[in-house]
C-alpha cells in the first residue's frame, strides 16, 4: 500500500510538471486582415519572431454569461468611438481584475493584462515572415500619402513589445524612420531593436548612441543625431515628427498627412513667452548644469555669463514638434541655430527651449510668428492643470498622466496626432484598443473635419470645444 502511494505521488508530480510545460508553450495563431472589409481576426496569442511570444491582448474574448451562453466582447466600441461599448468592455475587465481565479474570466484577464510567462525569447530568422505576420506591408497605398512622405525620430529605451507595436502601427514603406536606443538600455534590448531595424530599408538605427538623461542636452543630442541621419538618407520627406517609445498615434498615416498639409509649410511648435514678446525669462539659464552618469542632471553654483548667440529670445514649450524639412536643415546649417544649441549645452531642460526659441525667429523656415501654448501633434495631460480630471488611470510620472484603459473614451475623441504617454506593462489594453481602431480606419477611411485643423493652423488654438470634431462623421455613422 505504501509503495503504491509512493508511485502515485511520483506519477502526480510528473503529470503536474508536464501540465506546467504544456501550459507554458504558447499557442501560435496568426492575424489575418480582410482587406475588403477591414475587419481583423484577432489571435489569442501572437508570435512575434525575434521579440517575444506575445499575447495580442485584443478586446475580443468570449466570456461566459450566467445562462451558460458565450458572448464576444470585441473592440467594436473602439472602432466606432462607442462609449457604451467601450465602458461595457472596461466594466468586464475591472470585474475580472478583482476575481482572476474565476474560470469565466481567465482568458479575458490573459488577453487584457498579458501573461509574462509566455515571453519566450528567440531571434528573428526570417524578416519576410516577421513583416507579413505583423502587417507591416498590408496597408493600402494612397497617392496622398506617397506624395507626402514623413520622417520620424523615435527615442527608445525599454519594452520591446511596446516599441514594436508603435513601429508596426506607424510604419509605411514610403516614410522614413530613425530609432535611437538609449545608452542606458540593456544589451538585449539593443540587440532586439537592431534586429528589427535590419528588416526594413527605410527604418534606420541611429549612427550614434548617447546616454539620455532627463532634462539634459542629451535629449536633444539624440534627436539631432537621427535628424542628420534622415537628412542624409533621403531628400523626399516633407515633415519630421519626434516620438518616444512611450507614445502612440491617435490618427492614421493618411489622416496625419491630411492634417499636416493644412499647416501649409509651417511648423507645429509650442512657444510661450512674456506678454511683451521678450521671450521667457527663466532661471534655467542663469547657472550651469552638469550631467552626472549616476544621478542625472545636477545644478552647480557656477553662473552662466556667456551672452546668448544672436541675442535669441528664450521661449519655452513642449518638446513635441512637427517640423518642416527646411526647418530641420536650418537647425543643422544656420550659424545662429548651431551656436544657440551649443550655448544650451549646460542649461536645464534645453529641449523645452531649443525649437521653441528658434521657431520664433523671423528668418526660421516654417515660422508662424505666433506665440502659442497649444499643439497639434500631441495630446498630453499634466495633472497640475485644470483638465487633469481626465486622467482616469490615476497613474502619474513626473506630473504627466500615464494613460490606461479608462482613458480610452477621451483619447478617441482628441484631435491631436499622437498621445503621450503609455506603459505597456501596466496596461496593454489601451494600446491594443487604439491600434485596432486605427487599423479599422486604415481600411475604412473617414473624412476628417478639415475646417478644425485649418482654423488651428491660422490661430494655433483649438478653441473651447475640441472633442468629437476630428471627423465630419463618427466611424459608426459612416
Amino acid at each position: 500500500m505504501v509503495i503504491a502511494l509512493q508511485r502515485m505521488t511520483k506519477l502526480s508530480i510528473v503529470i503536474l510538471i508536464l501540465v506546467g510545460i504544456i501550459d507554458f508553450i504558447p499557442v501560435i495563431y496568426y492575424t489575418s486582415i480582410h482587406k475588403g472589409t477591414g475587419t481583423t481576426k484577432i489571435p489569442v496569442i501572437e508570435t512575434i519572431p525575434g521579440v517575444y511570444d506575445e499575447e495580442n491582448g485584443s478586446l475580443r474574448s468570449a466570456v461566459n454569461q450566467g445562462s451558460g451562453r458565450r458572448r464576444d466582447y470585441s473592440s467594436d466600441g473602439c472602432i466606432s468611438n462607442d462609449r457604451a461599448g467601450i465602458m461595457e468592455t472596461l466594466s468586464i475587465s475591472q470585474h475580472c481584475h478583482h476575481v482572476p481565479g474565476n474560470a469565466t474570466c481567465r482568458q479575458f484577464v490573459k488577453l487584457i493584462k498579458g501573461s509574462h510567462s509566455f515571453h519566450k525569447r528567440k531571434e528573428i530568422k526570417n524578416c519576410e515572415e516577421f513583416r507579413q505576420l505583423h502587417g507591416y506591408y498590408n496597408k493600402p497605398e494612397t497617392t496622398t500619402e506617397t506624395q507626402f512622405p514623413l520622417a520620424f525620430v523615435i527615442l527608445v529605451y525599454t519594452s520591446v513589445p511596446q516599441v514594436e507595436q508603435l513601429l508596426r502601427t506607424i510604419y509605411r514603406p514610403w516614410n522614413f524612420y530613425c530609432v535611437h536606443i538609449d545608452g542606458k538600455s540593456s544589451a538585449q534590448f539593443h540587440r532586439r531593436i537592431k534586429t528589427i531595424t535590419k528588416c526594413f530599408p527605410n527604418l534606420l538605427l541611429s549612427s550614434q548612441s548617447v546616454t539620455v538623461h532627463w532634462a539634459s542636452i542629451y535629449v536633444l543630442e539624440a534627436e539631432r543625431i537621427c535628424q542628420r541621419d534622415l537628412l542624409r538618407h533621403s531628400d523626399k520627406w516633407k515633415y519630421l515628427l519626434n516620438l518616444s517609445g512611450q507614445e502612440f498615434p491617435l490618427k492614421t498615416n493618411l489622416e496625419i498627412v491630411e492634417v499636416l498639409q493644412e499647416l501649409n509649410g509651417t511648423n507645429d511648435v509650442m512657444s510661450l513667452g512674456n506678454p511683451d514678446g521678450s521671450g521667457y525669462n527663466t532661471w534655467r539659464q542663469h547657472v550651469r548644469y552638469i550631467v552626472d552618469p549616476y544621478n542625472g542632471i545636477q545644478r552647480t553654483n557656477n553662473k552662466k555669463t556667456e551672452p546668448i548667440p544672436g541675442n535669441v529670445a528664450i521661449y519655452k514649450g513642449e518638446l513635441h514638434t512637427a517640423l518642416t524639412r527646411q526647418f530641420v536643415e536650418y537647425l543643422h546649417k544656420d550659424p545662429i541655430a548651431i551656436a544657440y544649441y551649443n550655448w544650451l549645452n549646460d542649461t536645464y531642460c534645453p529641449d523645452e527651449h531649443y525649437y521653441q526659441s528658434l521657431n520664433v525667429l523671423h528668418n526660421a523656415p516654417g515660422t508662424t510668428g505666433i506665440i502659442n501654448n497649444q499643439l497639434l501633434c500631441r495630446a498630453k495631460v499634466w495633472v497640475t492643470e485644470p483638465n487633469s480630471y481626465v486622467c482616469k488611470s490615476r497613474r502619474v510620472k513626473r506630473g504627466i498622466c500615464i494613460f490606461g484603459r479608462l482613458d480610452l473614451p477621451w483619447l478617441l475623441e482628441q484631435p491631436q496626432l499622437f498621445a503621450n504617454k503609455f506603459h505597456f506593462n501596466e496596461d496593454p489594453l489601451v494600446l491594443n484598443c487604439l491600434e485596432e481602431a486605427l487599423n479599422y480606419r486604415v481600411f475604412n477611411p473617414i473624412h476628417l473635419n478639415i475646417d478644425l485643423y485649418h482654423n488651428f493652423s491660422k490661430s494655433r488654438k483649438w478653441g473651447i470645444r475640441n472633442t468629437l470634431q476630428s471627423f465630419k462623421l463618427l466611424p459608426s455613422q459612416v
